[in-house]
């Protein structure tokens, strides 16, 4: 038996969880902890003054007005056996137990072989606060030792692969995380759809991805299904690489498109990206805040629209194409969002017999090169030939079906230390077989869009010329873009060149830049050989110069086209500007 003993004697009252030691027997039994290790401390660890001490700590701390309080000193207030009995430990004791691990395997998505040397980098969640980061050896494992409990944010990075993220709760045990990278970039062909089921609830299952994977497949298109709850939030980078992004959110609702998605969408859209939104909640969820300004543009009317009929309201639109007028929810869905469009959206289709929007498109082609489409409910509950009708004409229509040839998504010319870079998208329902370009009427050559082949449904296409390579003066670019049965965009620019000598010129733009320029980017327009740019003011009789790299910010000043401006030049340089013509 024992030889001292204290503690409750019959009966110990508690707070529970995070408060378990502010008061009554957590209170006391840390108070007993407490007190034994500092008399430990001083040689001195008496039972009966750890007993003492921790009795007077607890009244003097607590008093003894409240009735549990006073429970709790009366029960934990007396004393059993010799109180001289010193609680000290002979020996060295048994070994500490081994720091416990976080550890796993990161592997490849597609063929389950170990991807060495990633990089695999520990964020606090809450914080983002950089915690620790590690490498995969060749079988693809990594560890560490010695975290902390918490709540944290794992990212992946390694090259070939599109960096993931992971976020998980540590409870400083050994604990096993095995993830897997998808390959980049993706296939040819490819829509990615993000199946958002990562929000804090849902009705019925949720998510039906095979209810749209199937339709988009008969299309001739490839689909990467990307659930959020096994692979995290998807990178931007992936979905620029997508032909089409499908974003799925069912009856998800609570962070339906969470902030960090919210965001990401944003980029994509405002990138020239083709999107499709799908969720009866997410309006509710964003109500009128940017994500849906600039990406679904429409902005809540009413959480439950309250029809279960459809009405086409735009019924030449190739979203409704085999549409009847009219058509109904197969059953009706939960809480399906009824909103307006807004910031250029426009209504495809209607809630029946409401003022609320069911389906919302958004053309971007002129602007930012995007175009969305947005349905504020879940296809799940659509018979299944409105939903593949509706899931296949907004995939044609985003692509660009509505048009009969390529389509010009966006464009941007810029010219920089005398040479010139013209970039541009073209996307279309079929797939483009041939890039050509011709500069001055001369015979056409075959140009190779970004990614080395012409055999998508979308291509980026990049061409740098160096002025240096062409004589003073006018020139003309003339680009042609060619789908599978022969349709052709056609785009077009000009560029004028000047060749500048060492020390001083005067200069002036021929062609009107797409965006107003400064003294400045005609600097970095000419290159480093350019240390002055001056015009001179008539009326104040003096000259206003910018050195460029030197001067500050409000030395800087506006260049207007055909006016006349000196630079200085260290040496031979170029002055290249250019305008486009005419195209998509």
């Amino acid at each position: 038996g024992a030889i001292a003993y204290f503690g409750a004697s019959r009966v110990a009252w508690g707070y529970g969880g995070q408060y378990i030691t502010v008061g009554l027997a957590g209170k006391m039994d840390l108070l007993f902890n407490t007190n034994y290790f500092e008399l430990y401390e001083s040689g001195t660890p008496y039972i009966g003054a750890v007993w003492a001490e921790s009795i007077t700590d607890y009244v003097l701390e607590r008093s003894i007005d409240n009735v549990h309080d006073w429970k709790t000193v009366a029960e934990y207030g007396t004393f059993f056996g010799d109180p001289s009995v010193v609680v000290i430990g002979e020996g060295a004791g048994p070994a500490p137990p081994p720091e416990p691990l976080l550890y796993g395997y990161v592997t490849s998505a597609s063929s389950g072989t170990p991807i060495p040397n990633a990089r695999v980098e520990i964020y606090d969640y809450v914080t983002g606060e950089f915690i620790d980061q590690n490498a995969t050896d060749n079988s693809g494992y990594y560890e560490f030792i010695g975290l902390p409990p918490g709540t944290f944010l794992m990212r992946i990075q390694a090259d070939d692969y599109y960096e993931r993220g992971y976020s998980f709760y540590y409870p400083r045990l050994d604990l096993e995380v095995n993830l897997t990278l998808i390959d980049r970039p993706l296939p040819p062909n490819t829509v990615l759809l993000v199946v958002d089921d990562d929000g804090s609830g849902y009705f019925d299952e949720g998510v039906w991805p095979e209810e749209i994977k199937a339709p988009i497949e008969s299309l001739g298109l490839s689909v990467l299904v990307y659930n959020e709850s096994e692979f995290s939030e998807p990178p931007l980078e992936m979905l620029l690489d997508a032909v089409v992004v499908f974003w799925h959110c069912g009856t998800y609702y609570n962070d339906a498109v969470s902030s960090s998605d919210a965001q990401t969408l944003i980029d994509f859209v405002n990138s020239g990206g083709f999107l499709i939104l799908e969720g009866e909640d997410i309006g509710f969820d964003h109500r009128d805040d940017d994500f849906m300004l600039e990406v679904a543009h429409a902005t809540l009317g009413v959480d439950d629209a309250g029809s279960s009929v459809l009405n086409v309201t735009r019924p030449e639109h190739l979203i409704a194409l085999g549409l009847s007028e009219t058509f109904s929810f197969s059953t009706y869905p939960p809480f399906p969002d009824g909103v307006y469009p807004t910031n250029g959206g426009y209504e495809v289709i209607r809630y029946n017999d409401t003022n609320y929007t069911a389906v919302t498109a958004f053309d971007g082609i002129g602007s930012n090169g995007s175009r969305v489409v947005y349905f504020s409910f879940p296809l799940h509950y659509l018979d299944e030939n409105e939903r593949n009708l509706l899931v296949k004409n907004s995939v044609n229509w985003v692509l660009g079906g509505d048009k009969q040839e390529p389509v010009l998504r966006k464009e941007k010319i810029s010219v920089k230390n005398g040479a010139l870079t013209a970039s541009m998208t073209f996307s279309y329902v079929n797939n483009l077989s041939s890039i050509q370009y011709s500069i001055d009427d001369l015979p056409p050559e075959t140009l190779d869009p970004v990614d080395g082949k012409c055999d998508e449904v979308k291509e980026d296409i990049v061409i740098s010329l160096v002025g240096s390579e062409f004589e003073d003066g006018m020139h003309y670019l003339e680009v042609w873009v060619t789908d599978v049965e022969g349709n052709i965009a056609r785009w077009s620019m000009k560029f004028h060149v000047t060749h500048l000598l060492s020390g001083w010129s005067m200069v002036a733009l021929a062609l009107e830049p797409s965006s107003q320029i400064t003294a400045k980017d005609l600097g970095e327009i000419i290159g480093p050989t350019c240390t002055v740019i001056s015009r001179w003011e008539t009326k104040e009789d003096r000259y206003y110069s910018y050195l460029p790299g030197i001067s500050p910010e409000e030395f800087n000043f506006e260049i207007e086209l055909g006016r006349g401006y000196f630079v200085f030049l260290t040496s031979s340089g170029l002055l290249v500007s250019a305008e486009r013509m005419s195209g998509g």
